[in-house]
Formats: structure tokens, C-alpha cells, sequence
């Protein structure tokens, strides 16, 4: 809380693409999530693509 938007939404989107070690999925949704709240202007875009990545892979591993 409090925190500098761009800064959550740098660190959101590193962890998030495996930039950072270790990978922290978790983390980087609760970094652009709050990011997001907090009016970045393209947190939420990132949010999407995070979900339709995870959607994909959860249909790819039920279907193998």
C-alpha cells in the first residue's frame, strides 16, 4: 500500500515473465493487481493476458 504504481507494475510484469528469480506467479498478480487499482494504465491488459495464458495451459494439460 502505498507503493509507486510503475514500480508494482515493473515488478508484476518481471516476475510474472520469469525475469526475476524465482518465478513468483502469485506475487506478480497481487503487483499488478494493486497496480491496476491504482490507475496504471496498462496493468490491467497485463492481468488479461496473465489469465489467458494460465487458461490456456490448464485446457492444454486437461486435454493431454
Amino acid at each position: 500500500k502505498g507503493g509507486h504504481v510503475s514500480a508494482l507494475f515493473n515488478l508484476g510484469a518481471l516476475h510474472g515473465a520469469g525475469l526475476a528469480s524465482p518465478m513468483d506467479v502469485a506475487f506478480a498478480i497481487d503487483c499488478l493487481y494493486k497496480a491496476a487499482e491504482a490507475g496504471h494504465p496498462k496493468a490491467n491488459e497485463l492481468l488479461v493476458k496473465f489469465r489467458d495464458a494460465v487458461n490456456k495451459a490448464n485446457e492444454a494439460s486437461y486435454l493431454n
